[in-house]
């Protein structure tokens, strides 16, 4: 023997509908969130270097700027070394001076 159920046919067909309705909705989102997606892959390859260039001037605008601060602590630097060997030869040539002093 077959058992059977109390279920309605017309409740069963809403609730199918039901269910085809939610499965329409999630290709539909599924679907916009594909076209976003394409969208952005699709931007024009002008807009896309020029958002390349942008970027790459202000690199090189920054290293400009670095090389610039690392070039004027060099010459600085060679001017303290150079300042500090005279200093000290000046130093040398005082000590030979009073060491013969007496002489």
């Amino acid at each position: 023997m077959s058992k059977k159920t109390n279920s309605n046919p017309a409740s069963e067909e809403k609730a199918q509908t039901a269910s085809a309705a939610e499965q329409t909705e999630e290709t539909a989102q599924q679907t916009e969130a594909e076209a976003a997606k394409q969208s952005e892959e699709k931007k024009p390859e002008e807009a896309k270097q020029q958002e390349a260039s942008e970027f790459e001037k202000a690199q090189q605008a920054l290293a400009l700027a670095r090389g610039a601060g690392k070039q004027a602590r060099a010459a600085a630097r060679r001017e303290q070394e150079q300042a500090d060997r005279e200093r000290r030869f000046a130093l040398r040539v005082q000590r030979r001076k009073e060491k013969h002093r007496g002489r």
